[in-house]
């Protein structure tokens, strides 16, 4: 996410992660609006998690201010390729403002114009080519194509020669029919790819093998993609999670993964069936886990793989194991903000401090049981916050906390 400083411009790299925040065209009785650009390591999360995080600011925001999402997905034919990137599967383009201008049937567009909704709705972000200038009112942004990154585990590296590598991909394997039904690369183009927990390499170059294998080459000796990823550049938000239901694991940790968390605690709670926990995907060696993970991971660019825990008793895990996994953090709880309850704060004023970590905590779809669970939060030091009076799902919840959270972390460090 982006934290607006009006009326500067502000562009920052945290970690590894390019974020940018530009004030947009007023809309009048001097409010700004806020554009809210998720792009994390050129990559970016699925359209559904930027709406979801993208709606969330709308109650944080000013009364009168717009909020415009720009979070697209290209899947190229080919870095260098003369027809540019290409709208391919999971791409989401739009433009979304929200603002009671809506309801008077206007708000402001991309150049600063007064548009009619069916207007917006006929706007069209064009993926013809692979960088494009959009100007809004007197700034202009720069969008670098977004494309994903082909993820390979450390094991399939090898050696191609005397200081060389390479990688060597079957013709049966997921990725291999990826890369050749839908981004068409022939012998020659290059692709962006990663080795899990390890480097990334901007230029591979594909080769097919006769049998259907799928050869990346890798320019010069390599060394960048198999050394170890810092620790230091790891997402400094780490997420405690209620479990959910074992059809929603692989799909929430795929949203975790694509917003950037460090480590992912799947706990008990008292909302939680007991059932949950025999879960195939929890079972060793978890590869449908790491899957999920992965797939989070090729979506957003990115290559540092969350570390999973499982935590069978919630009260076990945080008086024994939570200050050493998570020491020195700030902790934060989501609650509805209901009528009878005193008022909470927003994670915006949540005091933080520059190049802090953030541990968010996630109830189960019944929510965390009150007082008993929140009552043990608190006293373990998380801090009630809430994202509204309306009862959230943890799909939609989820993505929007996380959103926050990387805001909050970027507003403390710009400080």
């Amino acid at each position: 996410g982006t934290h607006t400083r009006t009326p500067m411009q502000a562009a920052t790299r945290t970690g590894r992660r390019t974020v940018r925040a530009v004030p947009l065209h007023s809309t009048g009785g001097g409010a700004s609006a806020l554009h809210f650009n998720s792009r994390r390591t050129g990559g970016g999360v699925s359209g559904f998690a930027a709406l979801a995080a993208c709606l969330v600011f709308a109650p944080h925001s000013s009364a009168s201010a717009a909020i415009s999402l720009d979070a697209r997905c290209h899947r190229p034919r080919g870095r260098g390729s003369e027809h540019g990137s290409k709208v391919g599967e999971g791409e989401f383009a739009s433009v979304l403002f929200i603002s009671p201008l809506l309801g008077a049937g206007h708000c402001t567009s991309m150049r600063g114009e007064l548009a009619s909704r069916q207007q917006l709705q006929r706007m069209r972000l064009s993926a013809e080519l692979p960088v494009r200038r959009l100007r809004v009112g007197s700034t202009a942004l720069l969008h670098v194509r977004c494309l994903n990154r082909l993820l390979v585990d450390p094991w399939e590296v090898q050696e191609d020669g005397p200081g060389k590598i390479a990688i060597v991909l079957p013709a049966d394997d997921g990725r291999v029919k990826h890369v050749k039904k839908i981004l068409k690369s022939e012998n020659g183009k290059t692709l962006r790819i990663g080795v899990v927990d390890a480097g990334m390499e901007e230029d591979a170059v594909v080769q097919w093998q006769d049998d259907g294998a799928l050869k990346l080459e890798i320019p010069g000796n390599g060394a960048h993609l198999t050394s170890p990823f810092p620790d230091h550049l790891r997402p400094r938000v780490d997420l405690l999670i209620a479990l959910p239901r074992p059809s929603n694991i692989a799909s929430f940790l795929h949203v975790a993964a694509q917003m950037g968390v460090a480590n992912i605690i799947l706990c008990n709670a008292a909302k939680v069936q007991a059932d949950y926990f025999g879960s195939h995907l929890l079972r060793p060696p978890q590869r449908n886990m790491r899957e999920a993970l992965k797939a989070g991971l090729e979506q957003a660019g990115d290559v540092a793989l969350p570390k999973v825990h499982v935590a069978h008793r919630l009260k076990v895990f945080l008086e024994d194991e939570l200050e050493a996994m998570c020491p020195d953090t700030v902790r934060i709880v989501a609650h509805p903000q209901k009528d009878w309850l005193p008022p909470l704060p927003t994670i915006r004023q949540i005091e933080v401090k520059p190049h802090s970590r953030l541990l968010v905590a996630v109830g189960p779809e019944a929510g965390w049981d009150d007082p008993y669970e929140l009552e043990l939060l608190a006293k373990h030091g998380f801090q009630g916050v809430s994202l509204g009076s309306r009862t959230l799902r943890t799909d939609v919840a989820l993505p929007s906390l996380l959103a926050l959270a990387h805001d909050r972390l970027l507003a403390a460090d710009l400080d």
